[in-house]
């Protein structure tokens, strides 16, 4: 949305925007590792790919490493 770039920068900016977000979340669900989950879990999270209504039956210290449990 940058107006003192051109149109062809603007695009090209969105595509490497686009091809970025891709590769993260390829990344996300290509990788099922236990140990990463928490920090998969949080992207997904952060990016509106999941609710957290969607994480109630996770464990207690899942819910608290992700930061769902009300204080």
């Amino acid at each position: 949305m940058d107006e003192s770039c051109s149109t062809a920068e603007r695009e090209i900016a969105l595509e490497a925007l686009m091809k970025r977000r891709e590769r993260e979340r390829r990344a996300l669900f290509e990788d099922f590792n236990r140990a990463h989950l928490p920090l998969m879990l949080h992207v997904m999270l952060e990016q509106g790919l999941v609710e957290r209504e969607e994480l109630t039956g996770l464990s207690l210290e899942l819910r608290r490493i992700l930061g769902l449990l009300d204080r």
